[in-house]
């Protein structure tokens, strides 16, 4: 059974991250407005990666007997200054959201629940994408993504942009 603060946090979590799906798709929706298809498309993947967040967070907190919440998800921003505004809210937003993952985890820790802290479940082979996720610990999950990352960087031939955000 999960610790009553903790599955509140996880609760908020999954409707964080179904916002977070509809702010991606607004950002989405304004690149295709602006004629940049290779953006657009980035943030429609952004969004369903979200999506799934929500529902490994929901498969965990079923898995636990643990009650899940569904709320209203807020309208997201849909007016942009340009470019960068929506770039910077991005990051300002995923700031935000690890933000409340770093909570989860500190609120996991203070009662010793170390199946939220440590490893993220098995239980979720049936969501596409996301399968591989069960069994690994977040700070494996980060390093992939940071050897992903620089792979892609570092790619021969890769187009460099470099965008200077104000």
């Amino acid at each position: 059974m999960l610790d009553e603060k903790v599955a509140k946090l996880l609760n908020t979590q999954i409707n964080k991250e179904f916002y977070s799906a509809y702010l991606y798709l607004s950002f989405s929706n304004y690149f295709t407005q602006q004629g940049l298809d290779g953006f657009a498309n980035w943030y429609s993947v952004q969004a369903q990666e979200e999506r799934d967040h929500a529902l490994l967070f929901m498969k965990y907190m079923q898995n636990n007997d643990a009650v899940v919440t569904l709320e209203a998800v807020e309208q997201p921003i849909g007016k942009f200054a340009d470019y960068a505004s929506v770039l910077s809210a991005s990051l300002e937003h995923e700031r935000y959201v690890t933000g409340l993952i770093n909570n989860i985890y500190d609120a996991a820790h203070t009662v010793k629940d170390y199946r939220t802290v440590v490893e993220i479940p098995h239980g979720c082979e049936d969501i596409p994408d996301v399968s591989f996720l069960g069994g690994h610990t977040m700070n494996e999950l980060i390093q992939a993504e940071n050897k992903a990352t620089a792979y892609a960087l570092a790619k021969p031939g890769r187009q460099n942009y470099t965008i200077e955000l104000p």
